[in-house]
């Protein structure tokens, strides 16, 4: 099993045991598109400067613009940044995209080079 493989079976299975819930479901993880990647900044930017000024990091006049300059930072060739693993993941049994997710290989920890998660976005739906 790949580590993004393994990563992504224990945060559903966080996510099945802390939900209470007992979906099995197959799921799939394909390479971002760069209209998934378009979609997920929109998102994942936006998130993040609310985040930041809830936490008094930022101000709100300033908080798109330094959001938008980090995730420039972290992934400045997009989907196509050297050691950045970006995904869209897809419930095999009704097609359907249920979740982004983002690992990164250059922030790793001091006892594995195992990517570790930057990010996760979970969409919500309905089953």
């Amino acid at each position: 099993m790949a580590p993004c493989q393994l990563i992504f079976t224990i945060i559903l299975y966080h996510i099945v045991c802390t939900c209470q819930l007992t979906l099995e479901r197959t799921v799939k993880l394909e390479k971002m598109t760069k209209s998934d990647f378009d979609h997920y900044i929109s998102i994942a930017v936006n998130a993040y400067a609310i985040e930041k000024v809830k936490t008094g990091t930022w101000t709100e006049d300033e908080a798109y613009k330094l959001s938008e300059e980090s995730f420039k930072k972290l992934l400045p060739n997009d989907i196509e940044t050297e050691r950045q693993y970006l995904y869209s993941i897809f419930d095999n049994d009704k097609n359907i995209k249920v979740c982004y997710l983002w690992l990164d290989q250059v922030a790793q920890t001091a006892t594995s080079n195992a990517p570790i998660i930057i990010n996760i976005f979970l969409f919500l739906i309905l089953i």
